[in-house]
């Protein structure tokens, strides 16, 4: 997945990815840049890092979460870069799972 970016970013730290129609844009500790790719291939892509999908049109690495907050009785993951992710009831169950979530 890295090897499809900027050379800027290639050794940025990954954050996570979100899905816009048909773009992903890729969440990265030196910026953000959008992919023409579908968020379904990301998870093999950005092997050997780990992470889950929060939400339907998200993917996160553990390592790029900075904290976990609560919006309105919901679930937000923050990422280290301020960004706001989502998280749904099926995401919320997933999380608590892999022990992301108490």
């Amino acid at each position: 997945l890295m090897d499809r970016l900027p050379i800027h970013l290639r050794d940025a730290d990954l954050y996570g990815v979100s899905s816009e129609d048909h773009y992903v844009r890729v969440h990265t500790s030196h910026g953000d840049h959008m992919l023409l790719m579908r968020l379904a291939d990301v998870d093999d892509l950005a092997r050997p890092l780990s992470g889950l999908s929060p939400h339907r049109s998200w993917w996160v690495t553990e390592g790029g979460v900075d904290r976990v907050t609560k919006q309105k009785g919901k679930s937000v993951l923050i990422l280290k870069d301020g960004t706001e992710v989502p998280v749904s009831r099926t995401g919320a169950r997933t999380l608590k799972d892999a022990g992301w979530l108490i």
